[in-house]
This record gives C-alpha cells, structure tokens and sequence, in this order.
C-alpha cells in the first residue's frame, strides 16, 4: 500500500463499500437485540414489581432494580457501539464517530425511555 505522508507508515487498509455495508447491517442486527434486551429488561421489572406488591413488600426494589440495570445497559451499549464501530472499519474519524454516536443514541433513548412508555400507553391497556 501507499506510504501515510504524515507518518511514513503504510496507510490502513479499509474494506470496500460491499463488506462495509454487511458489517453494519451486522452492527443493526446487534442494535436490535440489545433493544430486545432493554425491553425485556422493562417487562421483567415490572413482573417483579407487580409480585413485590402482592406480597406486601414495597415496589421501590424493583424500581431500584431496574434504574441499575437500565445504567448498566447504557454502559454496555458504549462498549458495544465502540466494537461494532472498530468492526466497520470507517476510513474517516467523522464516520468512526457517528456510527458510535448513532448506535448510542438509538439504544439509550429506548433503553432509557422505555419505562415511562410502558407506564403511559401499556399499563393501562393491561389493568
């Protein structure tokens, strides 16, 4: 390969646009699992809180339990974002950026969102 004027080294390689392209719809795959996950990490917790309160323990464990696993998610999701990205193989830092930013934003919106959705349009369908 061409040597990098600014280093002397030899330039990285990067994938054409084909393997790019199924590299990111992997990526996408990955996004919705995780959002899988997040969801049931919803449904899960409000099991939980439902059982809590029949067995006249206080709802707020399974609140605490879930505002956890939703900070964890979001952390995983970073470290997840960063593989996938590094996956991709972008050839410019801008591009590198916005595939983790926009992996990020997509998970952490639902992830972070998707108790007070379940609360206002869900719950109610269910009482």
């Amino acid at each position: 390969g061409a040597l990098d004027p600014v280093t002397g080294r030899a330039d990285r390689s990067y994938f054409p646009a084909s393997v790019r392209a199924r590299r990111r719809f992997v990526s996408r795959i990955r996004l919705a699992f995780d959002v899988l996950i997040a969801l049931l990490n919803v449904v899960f917790w409000k099991a939980v809180h439902v059982r809590l309160r029949a067995a006249g323990l206080p709802g707020v464990i399974a609140t605490v339990g879930n505002a956890v696993a939703v900070f964890f998610l979001n952390e995983r999701a970073m470290d997840t974002a960063t593989r996938r990205a590094d996956a991709e193989n972008h050839a410019l830092d801008a591009d590198y950026d916005s595939a983790i930013f926009e992996y990020v934003l997509a998970f952490r919106v639902i992830n972070s969102y998707a108790q007070i959705f379940y609360v206002a349009f869900v719950q109610r369908a269910l009482e």
